[in-house]
């Protein structure tokens, strides 16, 4: 992940970005449930966003950096830079 990229923590959140064009990563802990793993892999790969597991949803609730576990999360795609 780079530094200072954004993650948008939550499946619905992850669901919008992904829908939105907004997500270049998406994040699924591996203790999150199936049915909800399985809609957001096949949401990623229809949209050709790649999905990467994450340990578990507590690590992926301190990588969010909220107090809470978190199912999954997308990093943000970075705003185009004028050149």
């Amino acid at each position: 992940m780079q530094q200072n990229a954004r993650l948008v923590a939550g499946m619905r959140q992850v669901q919008r970005m992904i829908a939105a064009g907004r997500a270049s990563r998406v994040l699924i802990a591996r203790d999150a449930d199936e049915r909800m793993k399985k809609e957001l892999r096949a949401a990623a790969e229809a949209a050709g966003i790649p999905a990467e597991d994450c340990e578990s949803m507590e690590q992926l609730g301190r990588m969010c950096r909220i107090a809470v576990p978190c199912a999954a999360a997308a990093e943000e795609l970075s705003p185009a830079v004028p050149g």
